[in-house]
């Protein structure tokens, strides 16, 4: 009898390719990209995963295999645009979708091809305002509306046009955008030399921390404790327990290499790590990769690491890890613990470097003012 052929779904191929490029065999990843796209042609709801996926495997690839594989997500990119289905005014989440993948293509674009980069930061800039009114899209989640409307800020500043770039930032700031570091890192924005632009940027970054404190003492005052514990493999083979870290504030980062967001958010904790490793914090790291056999994953966590700095301490989440958080839980999610073991705020989904540090100064904060145990006054002896 002949062994039946498995027949892989475009997303399965695309799956692989991302594991191969976390494997480092970046020649592997653009072969099967290339079959998952051929596989998915057509299928617009599979081109903005495509786009996305490939996106951030060029981010790991090397500079020989790079320049395919963006081609490949500019293709991909260009079909749902000439589809005009992705402009924010008809489906809401196919737009959301799409807005998130051409932001993210021009994000990995813009070194080699800022040009090309700056049409799709202003695509992406106009999906947004069009989601904006479009009833399909919740209003509570405006506020993630905020990123890719500063798309056209970045495209104007690649034009080299510091009044319009002014002008577009002040509709992103309105929508709750927050990530003033990178608008100060932004390469682009530098170039511009613009001392209003840099004014703005500036007075709302000196706004918005001081407004972080605030938030930090009502998340923590508003959140029910509860205990978390936790006996994982770390990737040394050694052993990470709850119990390890009692009397020290921890920051408990559960991620996996296979989800963008998690992996964005690594050089946030790389800095809290650096920034509070003597202030009696501790950063663990624990992958979420798979919980069922958390083996599987250990050669690509421990790639990961190696290629990103990590210092603090890594292990491999199981399936008791996974059980105690909440049905449907996003990663990342980050916990932070006291020195009692509770849980006293959980962060779900990305957060900045400046969010998760207010909560960690919180906590730091409520350790130094708790009333400390008086010793016992001896008895007297004698009588009055």
């Amino acid at each position: 009898m002949n062994a039946q052929t498995v027949v892989l779904s475009p997303d399965q191929i695309l799956a692989e390719a991302t594991k191969a490029s976390l494997d480092g065999d970046y020649k592997t990843a653009l072969a099967k990209t290339r079959e998952a796209g051929k596989a998915g042609s057509g299928d617009l709801s599979f081109a903005t995963r495509y786009v996305t996926a490939v996106a951030a495997i060029a981010d790991l690839s090397d500079d020989r295999h790079r320049s395919s594989l963006l081609n490949q997500a500019l293709k991909a990119a260009n079909e749902i645009e000439t589809a005009k289905v992705g402009d924010g005014t008809k489906d809401a989440e196919f737009a959301w979708h799409y807005l998130v993948a051409i932001g993210k293509l021009a994000d990995s674009i813009a070194d080699t091809s800022p040009a090309t980069s700056g049409k799709l930061y202003l695509a992406q800039a106009k999906v947004a305002a069009n989601l904006k009114t479009n009833p399909g899209f919740p209003q509570e989640s405006l506020s993630l509306l905020a990123g890719p409307l500063m798309g056209k800020a970045f495209a104007k500043a690649i034009a080299k046009d510091a009044d319009g770039t002014l002008a577009a930032m002040k509709p992103a700031f309105e929508a709750g955008f927050t990530d003033y570091e990178m608008l100060l890192d932004n390469e682009f924005i530098k170039e511009l030399k613009s001392d209003k632009v840099n004014a703005l940027v500036k007075s709302k970054f000196v706004a918005y921390k001081k407004g972080l404190k605030k938030w930090a003492r009502n998340s923590v005052a508003n959140f029910k404790s509860f205990d978390f514990k936790f006996d994982v493999a770390d990737i040394e083979a050694g052993r990470i327990r709850n119990s390890d870290f009692r009397g020290r504030i921890l920051v408990l980062d559960l991620w996996a290499t296979w989800c963008q967001p998690c992996r964005e958010a690594i050089p946030h904790f790389v800095k809290l790590d650096k920034e509070f490793r003597s202030d009696n914090v501790d950063i663990v790291g624990i992958s979420m990769d798979n919980p069922d056999d958390p083996r599987k994953s250990l050669k690509v966590v421990r790639n990961f690491v190696d290629d990103n700095g990590v210092e603090y301490a890594m292990a491999m989440g199981n399936r008791s890890v996974m059980n105690q958080l909440a049905p449907g839980q996003k990663l990342p999610t980050v916990l932070f613990i006291d020195t009692q073991g509770k849980v006293r705020f959980i962060a779900e989904g990305p957060h900045n470097f400046f969010q998760l540090a207010a909560i960690t100064n919180e906590l730091i904060k409520q350790e130094e003012d708790s009333p400390t145990s008086l010793p016992a006054i001896p008895a007297l002896s004698g009588q009055f």
